[in-house]
């Protein structure tokens, strides 16, 4: 994370996915993001938000890449048995 300044501590959310991505005006997109957990339904999950995210389209394929050069490392670091947890 070089060149990146937390100036006041950020709290982490835990995501389980993206539920919708939003266009919105100009070239801004906004994920939708949700955790999903037990229902209140017998044995049923639910996807519950948690965080709503806008990016600029000219930072998503930024962001793809790092993703994707992240879970490459990590695999290449642990066994396949090992959770990635790469920091």
């Amino acid at each position: 994370m070089r060149g990146l300044q937390e100036i006041v501590p950020i709290q982490d959310t835990l995501c389980s996915g993206i539920g919708a991505i939003e266009r919105l005006e100009g070239d801004l997109f906004r994920f939708w993001m949700y955790v999903s957990q037990a229902s209140e339904d017998a044995g049923a999950r639910e996807k519950v938000l948690v965080a709503k995210i806008v990016i600029s389209k000219s930072a998503i394929p930024d962001a793809i890449l790092q993703t994707i050069a992240a879970i490459t490392e990590c695999e290449a670091l642990a066994p396949p048995t090992v959770p990635l947890m790469c920091h």
